[in-house]
C-alpha cells in the first residue's frame, strides 16, 4: 500500500484519521440523544455531517456541544470549531453561528 501512496499524500493521513475519529465519536455521541428528538443524520461527507430537523435551535444546541466536546489525542486535549449551516436542500445554505440567525432564516418558525 505505502508504495503507491505518492510523498505529497502521506503527510495528510493523520489529519484525515484524526478527524475521521472526531466525527465518528461524536456521532455516537448524537446517536443517543438525538433518537427521540425527530433529528435524523443523513449522510457524513468526509467532515460535513447532512442532518434533517425538525427542531433546528435544538439540533443546533446539541451538533454544537458535541461536535466540539474536547478530545484526546496523543495525551493532549483538543476542542475543534463547528461551522453550522441550515437551509432546505444542500445546495441553498445559509451559515448560522446562534439560534437567533436560524430564526431569522427559517422566518421564526424554530
Amino acid at each position: 500500500f505505502w508504495d503507491k501512496v505518492s510523498p505529497t499524500e502521506a503527510p495528510n493521513f493523520p489529519i484525515q484519521g484524526a478527524a475521521a475519529t472526531i466525527i465518528n465519536r461524536a456521532l455516537l455521541r448524537l446517536s443517543h440523544q438525538i433518537y427521540w428528538k425527530e433529528t435524523v443524520v443523513l449522510a457524513q461527507v468526509h467532515d460535513e455531517l447532512v442532518v434533517e430537523v425538525s427542531n433546528p435551535c435544538l439540533a443546533f444546541r446539541l451538533l454544537r456541544k458535541e461536535m466540539e466536546a474536547p478530545i484526546t489525542i496523543n495525551g493532549k486535549e483538543f476542542v475543534f470549531p463547528v461551522e453550522i449551516s441550515i437551509g432546505k436542500n444542500w445546495k441553498d445554505t445559509t451559515h448560522v453561528a446562534t439560534t437567533e440567525d436560524i430564526q431569522k432564516v427559517v422566518g421564526g418558525a424554530a
